[in-house]
């Protein structure tokens, strides 16, 4: 989430990077031009451009703009609907709004089949299966 956030460019020299790959090459300077994870600011500047863009959505996108400000921490969503109906319009509404500020919604997950269809196989969380092999010995 964080590198689709973009700094204010008058910030980039304060993300400076020196890199080179051996100490036989020149050192090349790179300035990082998003928000960098493991920076002190990360989290704040990320939930601040989600509230940010719910205010902005809210008249197009009112349920999804309050499940924004609500039921996110940082970049994971985590909220429920009354109905499958209401599931999938909130899911294609806020996955709208998300767009609007450039954002995707990835890894989603879900106990209900149906919606299930309705996301993109490219876009759901990926099962993970816990099979293990116990071994007993005397």
């Amino acid at each position: 989430m964080y590198r689709q956030i973009r700094i204010d460019p008058g910030d980039y020299n304060l993300q400076r990077i020196l890199w080179r790959k051996s100490s036989n090459e020149p050192v090349r300077e790179y300035r990082l031009t998003t928000v960098t994870n493991g920076t002190a600011s990360a989290p704040f500047l990320s939930t601040r451009c989600l509230r940010q863009l719910a205010f902005e959505e809210a008249d197009k996108y009112p349920q999804a703009a309050k499940i924004l400000q609500r039921d996110f921490y940082i970049d994971d969503w985590i909220s429920g609907a009354e109905d499958l109906h209401q599931a999938i319009s909130l899911q294609r509404d806020l996955q709208a709004l998300l767009e609007s500020g450039g954002f995707q919604i990835r890894k989603l997950s879900t106990n209900s089949s149906k919606l299930l269809e309705n996301i993109p196989p490219e876009f759901r969380e990926t099962p993970h299966s816990l099979n293990f092999l116990i071994v007993a010995t005397p």
